[in-house]
């Protein structure tokens, strides 16, 4: 049973969420859409690294958790909403913003606890590298 709008517009039935996260993504751009996903990736590899070799996880890790979280809500939103965000997006590809931003702030206290820099020298690496993924952005 179908519940008219509600149902088209959560795409109930019909279509399946990854078409709504990939085709948004692409929208983002394929360069920063990799970079987001190797930030998260980073991550979860080194937490799991922390945690076989010292029985523990850091609490700054827990915290990165909980801003990974935050940002990861646009793939609820896309997987929940998903027709709206397939028929628009061209503009609801916006909302990965937040998971770049998450994904960027994740990296710089990565860079901070592993490369024992200042958190200026994080961040100005962490410009660099936003900078060259930009330019591939444009570029394809």
């Amino acid at each position: 049973m179908r519940f008219g709008q509600a149902g088209y517009r959560t795409g109930s039935f019909q279509l399946h969420f990854w078409y709504a996260i990939i085709l948004n993504c692409i929208c983002l751009g394929i360069p920063v859409s990799i970079y987001i996903v190797i930030l998260y990736l980073l991550q979860i590899i080194l937490i799991l690294y922390e945690k076989i070799r010292y029985k523990k996880v850091p609490k700054a890790f827990f915290q990165n958790i909980l801003i990974g979280g935050i940002g990861l809500a646009p793939i609820v939103w896309y997987s929940v909403i998903r027709e709206h965000s397939l028929g628009h997006a061209y503009f609801t590809y916006r909302n990965l913003l937040i998971t770049c931003i998450c994904a960027q702030i994740m990296g710089i206290r990565i860079l901070d606890k592993y490369i024992k820099e200042s958190k200026k020298e994080a961040f100005i690496i962490f410009i660099l590298i936003d900078l060259i993924v930009l330019i591939l952005n444009n570029m394809i």
